[in-house]
């Protein structure tokens, strides 16, 4: 216990007796104080907040006086915390320096906050880490709030795809541990920022497990802001106990500054001397749950009594319960590797090197015979602007292999400088060429998890989507057949697979999901046959979205075959000769409309 009880001293400031210049923090002043902050000024706002939370930290302050005054710095740094998280939402990764500066203040408010609760803990408990008599309460209060808020360093971390800083995870363990010792782990505590959501330290605790174990590293930035809130309803479906527990329950090592693993082969189970985390309370309520909704349902919401509602997808709620499940093992087995690849990232790098290194313009010019004319309105398509600009720029990254499987690569980027990544994105590889006039041969996968070194590289986790793809120009038909604007797409190679004449095809999220029928353009492929340039209007089966700001189309290869028109010149020329044949072979035809149709193409 003294062992246990000296640990939470660790990391704490150094802390010094206040002078007539300190940072005035009994109730009277800081009420005072906290009135006269211009709150429509968020960034002179948080610099004051956050260098008053500092200050009060290094100060030898009574522990009733401190966490009085951390209670009443809560909601105005809780706001300044939501609106500096905001800053970092949607962008790409790495973040450029100045919101990288807004992200890590975000994190160092719940550092600091929980750092304060945590001296409240060890000056209550000192010198022998005994609860002093009728103060169980404000312990147990002080506990909570210091978990809490490392919770939240954590999601700070999380939330830029950072590795957390070193002694997070160990102070959380500490802490929980020392709740438990003094028993006021289940003692539950009003939040007055989550009115209707009791907390208890151990609640809090299994909510920063479960978040973690939930894999925030593969999720999009607004699923890990719903995971978050989900995760806090979703712990008191949960429970930790003390070494063995039954089949799925996942080890914790508290003995060690690391989470219970982001992935099934990181994490053990649960033997002596361990604690465990139950989680099949919480896999059979949410199975019970997505049974019980109407066919088509895309969503679930959870309301706690008392609490806001929070809603999340039916899809990312099966991802979840899969991730969690540590009985799931690899589809495909993980090889060691060590080669390079050139990588481009985006759809329109993607398209420029699958095009040959053409422009989108160019590429319909050589692709139709002629550019397609368009509406006032496609002038603000992302390509229209440099349609005409022959010396587009491509960022052609190296990238290291670290293990791959039939599934995809796990890659190392080093240079992170130029780079802007965000998980769902589209990104090419390619063998690297031998010299620069040789033709490359680009796969084609998105983005699946990232995890930064802030001092270092950036991981990539990389889902294979096609080994071959092909460059395609889509323009969207509306109900009434009238084009809209035309955008890129990458089509992707189904290997041929005989149960499906579905096509996908890759496209922009700005593509109207209600579109019934594309046309498509297509170039010439030697592999296909014919191989000539071809223009479809083809049905569209199915629409997805798979983050990243794409869309997975459907669209049936099999339709609408009378509209499938060779698109080049030469093409045309061949239908005229065929149809003239099939004339001389049969006056009485007629091929003299055919040949006429062939000509008006």
């Amino acid at each position: 216990m003294s062992g246990l009880f000296q640990r939470l001293a660790e990391d704490l400031p150094e802390r010094y007796v206040a002078t007539k210049t300190s940072f005035a923090c009994d109730g009277k002043s800081l009420r005072e104080w906290l009135t006269h902050l211009p709150l429509a000024n968020p960034g002179a706002t948080a610099r004051l907040l956050i260098g008053a939370l500092r200050e009060m930290n290094q100060l030898r302050v009574d522990p009733q006086q401190r966490v009085d005054a951390l209670e009443l710095l809560r909601p105005p740094i809780d706001q300044i915390v939501v609106t500096l998280s905001r800053q970092v939402l949607g962008d790409r990764f790495p973040l450029p320096a100045q919101k990288l500066k807004l992200g890590a203040l975000a994190q160092d408010f719940e550092l600091e906050m929980a750092l304060g609760y945590r001296s409240v803990v060890y000056d209550l408990c000192a010198p022998a880490g005994a609860i002093p008599f009728l103060r169980g309460k404000v312990v147990a209060l002080a506990l909570t709030r210091a978990i809490q808020h490392y919770g939240a360093c954590l999601y700070q971390v999380y939330l830029r795809y950072h590795t957390p800083p070193a002694g997070i995870w160990q102070s959380l363990h500490d802490l929980f541990r020392f709740a438990v010792a003094v028993q006021l782990d289940d003692k539950a505590i009003s939040d007055p920022l989550h009115p209707g959501v009791a907390l208890s330290a151990r609640l809090a605790y299994i909510q920063a497990l479960l978040f973690a174990l939930s894999n925030p590293y593969r999720c999009t930035q607004k699923e890990n802001g719903d995971i978050f809130l989900l995760t806090r309803i979703w712990a008191s479906h949960c429970d930790i106990r003390e070494g063995r527990a039954p089949a799925g329950a996942i080890a914790i090592r508290t003995d060690s500054d690391r989470s219970l693993g982001y992935l099934p082969e990181e994490r053990e189970a649960p033997g002596d001397g361990l604690l465990a985390l139950e989680i099949s309370g919480l896999m059979r309520n949410l199975e019970g749950q997505l049974a019980m909704l109407p066919t088509g349902m895309g969503s679930i919401q959870f309301r706690p009594p008392g609490a806001t509602e929070v809603g999340a997808r039916t899809e990312l709620i099966k991802q979840l319960m899969s991730t969690w499940d540590s009985s799931s093992e690899r589809n495909q087995a993980r090889l060691a590797a060590g080669h390079m690849l050139d990588s481009v990232v985006g759809l329109h790098d993607l398209h420029f090197v699958l095009a040959g290194n053409m422009s989108f313009e160019a590429f319909l010019r050589k692709t139709r015979g002629l550019a397609i004319s368009m509406h006032d309105g496609d002038q603000v398509a992302s390509w229209a602007s440099a349609a005409g600009d022959s010396t587009v720029q491509v960022k052609r990254l190296q990238a290291k292999v670290l293990d791959q499987s039939l599934g995809g690569y796990r890659l190392l980027l080093e240079q992170i400088d130029s780079v802007r990544l965000r998980v769902g994105e589209l990104v090419g590889l390619a063998p690297p060429a031998d010299d620069d006039d040789e033709q490359q041969d680009w796969m084609v996968g998105c983005i699946r998890w990232l995890r930064i070194d802030p001092a270092g590289p950036m991981d990539v986790g990389i889902e294979l989507l096609a080994r071959r793809c092909m460059p395609v120009a889509v323009r969207p038909m509306d109900k009434q057949g009238i084009p809209r604007t035309v955008m890129r797409g990458v089509s992707l190679d189904t290997m041929h697979d005989a149960e499906t004449s579905a096509t996908p095809v890759m496209v922009p999220h700005t593509f109207d999901m209600a579109t019934p029928e594309i046309e498509l353009t297509r170039p010439g492929d030697p592999f296909a046959w014919p191989s000539d340039p071809r223009v479809d209007t083809m049905q569209v089966v199915d629409v997805r979205e798979t983050g990243g700001g794409y869309l997975r189309l459907l669209v049936d290869s099999q339709a609408n075959r009378h509209d499938n028109t060779p698109a080049s010149p030469h093409a045309a020329a061949n239908d005229d000769s065929q149809a003239a044949a099939a004339q001389a072979e049969n006056p009485d035809s007629d091929a003299d409309q055919s040949v006429h149709d062939a000509i008006s193409r």
